[in-house]
């Protein structure tokens, strides 16, 4: 068996595990976070997790629909940082949601957000 053949399958596994968890992490507080009341913190860290169980599926399915096995595979692509940081940013917004409840606004979202869309826009 050629060596890049291994890791390839590897990282398939370790990112088929990741999206699994991910999705469960999902799925768990949805469901005990659904009794009707509307907690901010709870939608931002359901958004994160969603996310990145979408991003390590979307790397999952790059990785099945190109010729990985003969070809190297770039395992961070461009689309996949920027999803990083979309996904590093709603971590950041429930952890500030969660230390100072209703603080965020839009106008602070955009000021927090600014270093992430400069660098996409360059």
């Amino acid at each position: 068996m050629h060596f890049s053949y291994i890791t390839s399958i590897i990282d398939i596994a370790i990112l088929a595990i990741q999206a699994f968890l991910m999705f469960a992490a999902a799925a768990l507080i949805f469901i005990k976070h659904s009794n009707g009341t509307h907690d901010r913190s709870k939608s931002l860290i359901f958004t994160f997790f969603f996310s990145a169980a979408i991003v390590a599926t979307g790397e999952i399915v790059i990785i099945l629909r190109s010729n990985v096995f003969l070809d190297h595979y770039q395992m961070m692509p461009l689309q996949t940082i920027i999803m990083s940081g979309i996904i590093y940013f709603t971590l950041m917004c429930y952890l500030v949601e969660v230390l100072r409840p209703y603080w965020l606004n839009f106008k602070r979202l955009l000021i927090l957000l600014s270093p992430w869309l400069i660098l996409v826009g360059t």
